[in-house]
């Protein structure tokens, strides 16, 4: 019996949690020193009006060094259009546990790299093909209005309502069937 709620009690224990206290976001220059590149824009600043760029890669990762490299040879004609927000998977456990959550959210595959625009993903890194369809997402977010702009992780924030709704669903439903379960086995040893 003790067994049991035991096991109940354990399975709380490993409910996701929300929080990402240890993660670590980049911004472009960061990145750009974490990937040993040498920036070719001295003058790069935020502001609230860039489009912001969620990146996961790792550092062993060629596909996503060459879309480092692309990020750096646009900076120049796009900085005034983008900021990164880059999460080095490989090494940072809870950077990959955003990166999941992300991945699952959009419904792709969790690799690197992963590119996140708007409600634009890109998996993966193939050259030219790669680079015009990010240069498109980019222009395309930054010609809406900041405030009505998408962002994954404020949507992610208020939940998919049918995502959300099954999921609280599930979570509610387990405990409560073991819960029930173990009233059960309870009540019938009593009785013996």
């Amino acid at each position: 019996m003790k067994k049991i709620i035991v096991t109940i009690l354990a399975m709380f224990v490993f409910i996701p949690s929300t929080v990402f206290a240890s993660t670590q976001a980049r911004d472009f220059l960061e990145t750009f020193e974490e990937a040993s590149i040498t920036p070719k824009v001295k003058d790069y600043k935020e502001n609230e009006d860039q489009v912001v760029i969620y990146m996961f890669w790792w550092t062993s990762c060629d596909h996503c060094h060459e879309a480092l490299s692309f990020f750096n040879d646009i900076l120049e004609d796009y900085k005034d259009k983008i900021k990164m927000r880059s999460y080095e998977t490989g090494a940072n456990s809870d950077n990959f546990a955003i990166q999941k959550k992300i991945a699952n959210w959009f419904e792709v595959k969790t690799g690197v790299p992963l590119i996140v625009i708007g409600e634009n993903t890109f998996y993966g890194y193939n050259g030219d093909e790669t680079a015009e369809k990010i240069k498109i997402a980019i222009d395309d977010v930054y010609s809406t209005p900041v405030k009505e702009r998408y962002d994954v992780f404020e949507e992610m924030k208020k939940g998919k309502p049918e995502t959300k709704k099954k999921n609280t669903t599930l979570i509610l439903l387990i405990p409560a069937i073991l819960v029930i379960v173990v009233i059960c086995i309870f009540i019938k040893n009593k009785n013996k």
